[in-house]
């Protein structure tokens, strides 16, 4: 954030409030804000006492003067090309990509990080696909699947074993840097697999949009049984219980295959700058291959690596990469690299 900040700064372009200094934060909040995507919300917000009153005693006139934000399932969106020129928003597919963009930034974070890990943000449990993270055991850098923070304070529902970090790291590296190496072999097949995404992107975005109406549409039920159930107009607790128990079950489901369809469509990347990157990187590699520091490696795989998933002994790697045979990569470990080559 505080880099565009300063190239924004650079470029001598002011805030919308005239000023010449843009701020991190200004950044953010931008790149988070609907609104520049063309929807607004209304009731994103509720009143509420605050927490931290410094006088308690004495007449109030309003007791709820602070404000929180409400789930985002309650927000009522607004579409603002109807009032707005549509020229002035930024196109759905980039603010799309750019949240896409700042969720990869927040997992590979250097914040807080105690030791260094390649793969820090883009290793997930093949079991129950949540994010791995890194832990020490013996001295010995580990990645190991996150179910049990997830589930806690309930019991575990993965088993998934750690796996050594100086093994995963070595074999992914070795594996991204002979797919650079042999950029001029798989750069057509990675050209024919975008191909074969993009055709994807269109009936994507039409079932997205089936499936936000369909969120819409379960909002207003469960806000009519409310009223039924208010009113006391035939529906007992039970009965409305059971109906709501239902809605929300169907809610939960769709919005897991509307963020599976959202990180599909931010998968798609630009052809031509793909393959600029991949020769650019592999010339950068050959001619620093004795002197690559740890965080051009990072860099690298930054750039070419979407997500390492674990499943056992094998690892299975998403990205812009070209498919490869699958090969032991450490005999004692019994730790296997599948390249999977997909636009990330």
């Amino acid at each position: 954030m505080d880099a565009i900040a300063l190239r924004l700064i650079d470029r001598k372009v002011p805030t919308q409030s005239g000023n010449r200094i843009w701020r991190g934060s200004t950044v953010h909040h931008m790149l988070t804000n609907e609104t520049y995507a063309g929807v607004a919300h209304y009731l994103k917000h509720r009143s509420i006492p605050p927490k931290n009153r410094e006088k308690s005693v004495g007449y109030r006139r309003f007791k709820n003067t602070s404000r929180e934000l409400r789930p985002k399932d309650k927000w009522i969106p607004i579409p603002l090309d109807l009032v707005i020129v549509r020229e002035t928003f930024i196109d759905r597919e980039t603010w799309d990509r750019a949240q896409l963009q700042l969720k990869r930034n927040a997992r590979s974070s250097s914040r807080n990080t105690r030791h260094p890990y390649l793969l820090r943000g883009r290793t997930f449990c093949g079991l129950c696909e949540l994010p791995c993270y890194g832990s020490v055991s013996r001295s010995s850098l580990r990645y190991q699947c996150s179910n049990r923070h997830y589930k806690s304070p309930l019991p575990k529902t993965c088993f998934a074993k750690s796996v050594s970090a100086s093994v995963l790291d070595s074999v992914v590296w070795e594996t991204v840097s002979q797919a650079v190496a042999n950029h001029d072999v798989f750069l057509p097949q990675l050209r024919e697999l975008q191909d074969d995404e993009a055709k994807k992107v269109d009936y994507h975005r039409g079932e997205l949009e089936r499936l936000k109406n369909r969120l819409e549409k379960l909002d207003k039920a469960e806000e009519r049984a409310a009223e039924l159930y208010a009113r006391d107009e035939g529906m007992g607790f039970k009965q409305y219980k059971d109906h709501v128990d239902k809605i929300r079950n169907e809610k939960e489901t769709l919005r897991k295959e509307k963020k599976e369809l959202q990180r599909r469509i931010g998968k798609t990347v630009d052809w031509e700058h793909s393959k600029k990157n991949i020769k650019f990187l592999d010339a950068y590699i050959k001619s620093k291959v004795e002197k690559l520091s740890f965080e051009d490696k990072q860099r690298i795989i930054g750039l070419l690596v979407d997500r390492v998933i674990i499943n056992g002994n094998h690892v299975r790697i998403e990205g812009a990469i070209p498919p490869m045979e699958t090969a032991n990569a450490n005999s004692s470990k019994d730790v296997v690299i599948a390249s999977n080559s997909s636009p990330c």
